[in-house]
């Protein structure tokens, strides 16, 4: 292969993402990786075989500070790959050998078709739940799925949710945001994902890249007389729930909060038709423990 042709306009980059790309999941959308590029610091950074007849493409975004490469999106979006066409997957394979020395692309999904080089290695793996490994029937089903060591907590704020001292109600995409953006910066201060104006300007258009995709927005308050203790952003997607980001009131009175929103969810999306649950990479103590599968993730680090 010549040098890789690097497509850095968005026209020309979504035009070779529609041909080469046959969605499976959320983050195969154009729309949805487009959204969260930084354009800021970014800038756009196909690498394709071929300019005129490209079969292959690896997509990534170039920050502008120090030339780094990483996949459009990073690092919130995850799923990460290349794509190539049947006969074009050795094409790939050399556009990530063609990156310079050093450069380390990360939360690679397994449908990457050359995952499987020696150059990839095991990395933090996502988590997701099967209806079908559950024999699911309602959500009593899933509250006996939960670890005995949480049912408690899980009973004590689903007493404060019946007798209506919490309430739980859907609500709007930009009130949802602003919410957990507060209870994020509450518990983890800057540090919080929401505190990047593209992270969060990207979760604001949502709703619009749903519209895009056929898919929805599902957002979700938890709340007492007087304040939101506890909020989630999440999306469907053909048959799958996707789980993007939450918020959560940390005090010793509120303790199981967290595992009830997981709770309750998961079980509405199940309700609701979804067969899989995407709870994306990252145990943040209660996936593992929930029994959740693992879905195995890659690196690849270009040792040339």
């Amino acid at each position: 292969m010549t040098e890789p042709t690097i497509i850095s306009d968005v026209a020309s980059a979504e035009a070779l993402w529609n041909k080469l790309v046959r969605p499976v999941s959320l983050y195969d959308e154009w729309s949805m990786r487009v959204g969260f590029l930084d354009s800021s610091e970014y800038d756009l950074h196909l690498l394709t075989d071929d300019a005129g007849d490209s079969g292959a493409m690896l997509p990534l975004q170039r920050q502008r500070s120090d030339d780094k490469l990483r996949f459009i999106g990073s690092p919130f979006l995850e799923r990460n790959r290349g794509y190539a066409l049947p006969y074009a997957t050795g094409a790939l394979a050399e556009l990530y050998h063609s990156l310079p020395k050093g450069t380390l692309l990360d939360d690679i999904s397994a449908a990457d078709p050359v995952c499987d080089d020696s150059s990839f290695r095991q990395s933090d793996p996502a988590y997701v739940l099967d209806r079908s490994s559950l024999d699911y029937q309602n959500r009593d089903s899933l509250y006996q799925f939960v670890p005995k060591n949480i049912r408690e907590n899980l009973r004590k704020i689903g007493k404060r949710v019946d007798s209506g001292e919490i309430e739980i109600v859907p609500s709007e995409l930009g009130f949802t945001l602003e919410q957990i953006k507060r209870l994020q910066h509450d518990r983890f201060g800057d540090d919080s994902w929401l505190e990047s104006p593209a992270i969060y300007s990207a979760i604001a258009n949502l709703d619009t890249v749903a519209k895009s995709i056929a898919a929805s927005t599902d957002c979700t308050v938890m709340r007492t007389s007087d304040e939101i203790i506890a909020g989630c952003i999440s999306m469907r997607y053909r048959d799958c729930f996707y789980m993007l980001t939450e918020g959560v009131k940390s005090t010793a009175s509120l303790s199981g909060l967290g595992s009830y929103l997981h709770y309750h969810c998961m079980a509405s999306a199940f309700d609701e038709g979804c067969r899989l649950i995407d709870t994306g990479i990252g145990d943040c103590g209660w996936k593992e423990r929930w029994g959740l599968a693992l879905v195995p993730q890659y690196l690849f680090e270009n040792p040339c």
